[in-house]
């Protein structure tokens, strides 16, 4: 009975902290062009992304919801970087260690959106991440002399993404039909202005 009732309370966290199974994401650094997580795989508890860099590299995200004992966490990990790791139930200014990294929620920076938790991780570097429901980390920010450089993600509809893809594949095939055409026209333009002596 009790283990029933943990692991209804952990379906229903692991549902506010997970990005919904129809999100993909765009990520811009500071207002330009970033990456894109395209998404390969959705199961129980896990989101599996394929990062495309706005450089050409190509990574993998994963973000899970998992249950440590009684506390519930959120991880996240891109390529082959050290994963981060919340517990949902941290309360505001509490501490929490996880191996070498400190975790701490912390009150929404100025001009955070709103409706999003904050926590910063320390590892040594200090960097604050913003938790978005239903949608998972959603802004990252660095810090850099006077200030953030700020990383923030932009939802979007996977269905949109596929439809646009495949207009776009579509006016890629036209546009090649096109040009054939135009090749073919030309040549018979050329033909015709021979001597008919030299027509083939």
């Amino acid at each position: 009975m009790l283990f029933g009732l943990l692991a209804g309370i952990v379906a229903q966290t692991c549902a506010v902290l997970l990005p919904a199974t129809t999100l993909e994401f765009e990520w811009f650094r500071d207002g330009r062009p970033y990456a894109q997580d395209l998404l390969l795989r959705t199961r129980a508890g896990e989101r599996l992304y394929q990062r495309r860099y706005a450089n050409g590299e190509i990574a993998e995200r994963v973000v899970s919801c998992t249950r440590s004992g009684r506390a519930v966490y959120l991880t996240e990990r891109v390529g082959s970087a050290a994963p981060v790791r919340f517990p949902a139930d941290l309360r505001l200014g509490v501490l929490h260690r996880n191996g070498n990294a400190v975790v701490r929620r912390v009150a929404s920076p100025q001009g955070a959106a709103l409706n999003m938790t904050w926590f910063t991780v320390a590892s040594p570097g200090v960097l604050m991440y913003g938790v978005r429901r239903a949608a998972g980390i959603t802004e990252i920010r660095i810090p850099k002399r006077g200030g953030y450089s700020v990383l923030r993600a932009i939802a979007r509809n996977r269905a949109d993404r596929v439809a646009a893809d495949s207009q776009f594949a579509a006016l890629a095939q036209r546009v090649e039909e096109l040009e054939a055409e135009n090749r073919r026209l030309r040549d018979s333009l050329s033909m015709l202005r021979l001597p008919p002596d030299k027509r083939k």
